[in-house]
């Protein structure tokens, strides 16, 4: 046993495989997994209540022997009487979200707060009903029961999911030979970048002169993109300076398109435009010849797509074994929709 010191004032480090217990007069830490890198670490006081420090090492222990699950605790986001809500809850509610929704959801405070709140209010009001016997009412019941079908065969969904991914090595090769049969499929199209300034007619002022100020700005030395998010009525993009970003053939207007090709060279900048949106300044950012795309350009594009084939033929293999016996009513079924089509 690797020691670092002996006695009740001095710390100790002891290993079991991949779990340990690092103790010193202030907490008593319990390590899980890789104990070095991103393995799950407890904290805990020395002076925690004993029967909050025994549950913990009891779990940890039995853990380590194989007769017992490792307990974590979560973390507690909100409390009120006889309720609260863990960080673990908060995870659950995000499972429905798109992962990028996800991460732009949680990564604020504001949101998981609500989140939170939301989460206990229902959990408090469910008590509530509990306690006056709602649960027990046959509606209620049957959206109960409906409600745990609902999770539990969403995480058998999820489970097929994962199941049908081949592994990061098989499918990149998927993708490979997906673009090495059709490559011209891949073909990069012709491609500008630009900033516009737009001044709309009927807002305040003569749009013309409008346009004509910021024209006389420009010429100044005035940064177009300063220009744009003063005067351009594009709020969308004036607060990007007026950036359009990328785009090809047949994404604007005929007027602005036309434009757009009479540029020349970055940094060139149209005189007025006229379109059915009003007048427009246009700056030329950049420009992309049409070409063909590497694979590597396109490959996460291609995986994605590979994997949702799978995934999704996977799923549909298991519904369709799944309702192979099932029969429908079809009397029953009609009864029932032309009740609801009766005034």
């Amino acid at each position: 046993m690797p020691e670092k010191g002996r006695g009740n004032s001095r710390p100790f480090f002891h290993v079991w495989n991949d779990f340990a217990i690092e103790s010193s007069d202030r907490n008593l830490t319990i390590y899980a997994g890789s104990c070095a890198t991103s393995g799950f670490r407890m904290n805990m006081p020395t002076q925690a209540p004993n029967k909050l420090r025994h549950v913990c090492l009891r779990a940890v222990l039995g853990a380590m022997l194989g007769s017992t699950p490792l307990i974590v605790m979560a973390q507690s986001l909100m409390q009120a009487p006889g309720a609260e809500v863990t960080a673990d809850d908060v995870r659950a509610v995000s499972q429905r979200m798109q992962e990028q929704s996800k991460v732009l959801t949680l990564s604020q405070e504001g949101n998981v707060l609500r989140l939170s709140e939301e989460i206990l209010l229902r959990r408090l009001l469910a008590t509530q009903a509990e306690k006056s016997d709602m649960a027990k009412d046959a509606v209620v019941q049957t959206q109960l029961r409906q409600a745990r079908e609902r999770v539990l065969s969403d995480a058998k969904l999820a489970a097929i999911e994962a199941a049908a991914h081949p592994g990061a090595e098989a499918l990149t090769r998927y993708a490979q030979d997906i673009y090495r049969a059709d490559p011209a499929k891949y073909q990069s199209p012709e491609q500008w970048r630009v900033r516009h300034i737009l001044i709309v007619p009927g807002q305040a002022g003569n749009p013309r002169e409008r346009i004509q100020r910021v024209q006389a700005e420009l010429r100044k030395g005035t940064a177009f993109e300063s220009l744009a998010k003063q005067h351009s009525d594009d709020k969308g993009s004036a607060a990007l300076g007026g950036d359009l970003g990328w785009f090809g053939k047949g994404a604007m207007v005929k007027e602005f398109h036309a434009a757009v090709e009479a540029l020349k060279a970055t940094g060139d900048v149209t005189d007025v435009v006229e379109t059915p949106f009003g007048l427009h300044l246009i700056r030329l950012e950049g420009y992309r010849k049409p070409g063909q795309r590497t694979f590597e350009e396109v490959r996460t594009d291609i995986e994605k797509s590979v994997l949702a084939k799978l995934q999704g033929e996977a799923k549909q293999a298991i519904v369709k074994s799944t309702l192979k016996d099932a029969k429908a009513d079809t009397a029953a079924i009609q009864t029932l929709a032309q009740s609801y089509g009766k005034p």
